[in-house]
């Protein structure tokens, strides 16, 4: 239980031990590694220890008096561990709603989730905060139908629907679905007064997006200096950088690449100095793309490279669009195998995260590619597998830059059928 041992532990446990006992374990060559006045044990032998102490009675009040321990030490996670360890589901539940709230709004998503996963899902879902944060790290670590499945689950209570309405339009955004979202939107601004100023900065970014998306990059613009405005006026930095990453992606809409360089720029020092490491990925990226659109080859891959780096280790939605800009990027250079190498990633995780639309562009990337290497039955055969994703993903056909994209990728074909064709007679 107790995972670092000091020369006072046993004292203030009340137990009576040899003054010596610590120097006792390093002679005789218990697994142990010093630490400062104390020892750390290695895992396998507090593996042991609790499995001894397992068979005793009272042995979850020893557990509960460790997680006491831990949590007034400050390692709050460790004593929520030491709770789950002990099977002690509501205090641990008690304990998470405490814990993890600070480390949700940090986007700490991964280790939120997987401290979630480790509670039976009914505990879980009878937390409605618990429940929220849980939804929300599926779709932000790449399980996006499930995130839904249980945000949609949330939002069945009519007490707790008003909470996951922005959240499940985001999702909704997520899984270009635009309509959905637009609607569940429309449906939060029915309780507005009722959201904080974090909640509504959020719903402004949302409604933002979805109107970008269909072709208003003005709407979306100011949607989005109100959201940031809001959010500097409350002294909300996180959600401003949120606010930020929008706006980015906004002015590269309009052209205004010197305004979208800073505020990608501004929303890299937020998340750096508030430790949020996870929301790197996006403006890393950004900031790619556009160092990228004045040929300054090197400082984007170097962006990419470690945008890349983090998207992995915290297994974030994000993957997707790097490997597709980390293909684009190879296109550019000509680096045909390493470009099709990173739109074939660009699909498999799109397929992981349920992504339609960004499955769709790598696919058609990937065609053009192949096309490009005279590769053409491949390039036509992943042509017809994004012709397949737009027939099965119907809200995708009202977008203008998938359309586009699909009109190229056909025209591509018919030349080089042409081009075959006229062989064949030459």
């Amino acid at each position: 239980m107790y995972d670092r041992w000091t020369p006072f532990l046993p004292q203030q446990l009340g137990h009576t031990v040899p003054s010596d006992w610590l120097g006792q374990l390093i002679i005789n060559r218990l697994p142990v590694l010093q630490d400062g006045d104390g020892v750390r044990p290695h895992d396998l032998l507090l593996a042991v220890l609790a499995e001894q102490l397992r068979q005793r009675p009272g042995w979850q009040d020893a557990y509960r008096r460790a997680a006491g321990v831990a949590t007034a030490a400050g390692r709050p996670l460790r004593g929520l561990d030491l709770l789950l360890s002990a099977e002690l589901t509501a205090e641990a539940v008690t304990q998470a709603e405490q814990v993890l709230t600070p480390l949700f709004q940090r986007s700490s998503f991964l280790l939120v989730r997987q401290t979630l996963e480790r509670f039976p899902l009914s505990a879980v879902q009878a937390s409605p905060a618990l429940h929220l944060m849980y939804g929300v790290t599926l779709i932000e670590t790449q399980q996006v139908p499930a995130g839904m499945k249980e945000l949609t689950a949330l939002a069945q209570a009519p007490a707790h629907r008003p909470a996951a309405l922005p959240y499940l339009a985001h999702g909704h955004v997520v899984r270009a679905d635009l309509k959905a979202a637009a609607e569940l939107v429309s449906e939060a601004q029915a309780h507005w007064d009722a959201y904080g100023p974090d909640e509504q900065c959020r719903l402004l970014i949302t409604r933002g997006n979805i109107v970008r998306a269909q072709d208003d990059a003005d709407q979306a613009l100011q949607l989005h200096l109100d959201a940031a405005q809001l959010a500097e006026r409350h002294h909300l930095e996180r959600t401003v950088g949120l606010a930020l990453l929008a706006l980015n992606v906004t002015y590269l809409r309009l052209n205004r690449f010197d305004e979208a360089l800073r505020a990608v720029r501004r929303a890299t020092d937020i998340f750096e100095r508030l430790g949020m490491e996870a929301n790197l990925t996006v403006p890393l990226l950004n900031a790619a793309v556009l160092h990228a659109t004045n040929d300054e080859v090197s400082t984007a891959h170097s962006l990419l490279g470690r945008a890349l780096e983090i998207a992995q280790a915290q297994q974030a939605r994000t993957l997707t669009n790097i490997h597709f800009v980390l293909g684009g990027l190879r296109m550019k250079e000509n680096l045909l195998d390493d470009a099709a190498t990173h739109f074939m990633n660009a699909v498999v995780a799109a397929q992981v995260s349920s992504r339609p639309d960004f499955e769709f562009m790598s696919e058609a990337m990937l065609s053009e590619t192949l096309r490009g290497q005279h590769q053409h039955l491949d390039a036509d055969r992943h042509l017809t597998l994004a012709e397949n994703l737009m027939d099965l993903h119907p809200q995708l056909a009202g977008n203008r830059v998938l359309a586009a994209l699909l009109d190229f990728s056909r025209g591509l074909r018919a030349l080089a059928r042409g081009a075959f064709q006229g062989l064949r007679q030459d």
